[in-house]
């Protein structure tokens, strides 16, 4: 905990019990160390750190979401090769993708790519945990990356082939 203010505390009770009840997440744990933080949004490098004020932890759901979101982040970082072909294949599907929040794209076009990767692998992941239907009902509802949640369900198949072939599937962990 950044400052073991009563919000971060809650919020780690709430992540420990998370773990717990999922059965220790080991498959979806791509770091370990883990920040949270009142003064934060949530983010992944380079330190895995939760925004423990943050709308999008305040639901169990949504804490789930965004913690495998943020591990997923670690995940393609740990496979360079898969994440630049990967990346080469996003481009080519997508020639022109929304950039900005307002858009419902990341904060430029490169973080949009590489979000369409983590989007899909954080969709895949939760699909695993809570059913695909529960999953899909949380990440068509998210006010953040709606274009690129919107193209995860859209273009499922051909991001699901694009992961596996780049060995970026969470069964290649």
């Amino acid at each position: 905990m950044a400052s073991n203010t009563e919000s971060q505390r809650d919020l780690k009770r709430r992540v420990l019990s998370m773990v717990d009840r999922h059965g220790g997440l080991d498959k979806w744990l791509f770091t370990r160390e883990v920040m949270i933080d009142d003064s934060s949004s949530s983010h992944s490098h380079p330190i895995l750190t939760l925004g423990a004020n943050g709308e999008s932890t305040r639901s169990d759901m949504g804490l789930l979401s965004v913690f495998l979101h943020e591990q997923m982040h670690w995940h393609v970082s740990q496979n360079h090769v898969g994440l630049k072909l990967a990346l080469e294949d996003v481009r080519r599907m997508y020639p022109k993708v929304k950039v900005g929040r307002e858009e419902g794209g990341a904060r430029n076009e490169e973080s949009t790519y590489l979000h369409l990767l983590v989007c899909f692998l954080e969709f895949e992941a939760l699909s695993e945990l809570v059913g695909k239907k529960e999953a899909l009902n949380l990440i068509v509802a998210k006010p953040y990356y709606r274009w690129i949640y919107g193209a995860v369900v859209s273009d499922y198949v051909a991001l699901k082939g694009v992961v596996d072939e780049r060995h970026l599937s969470l069964g290649a962990h």
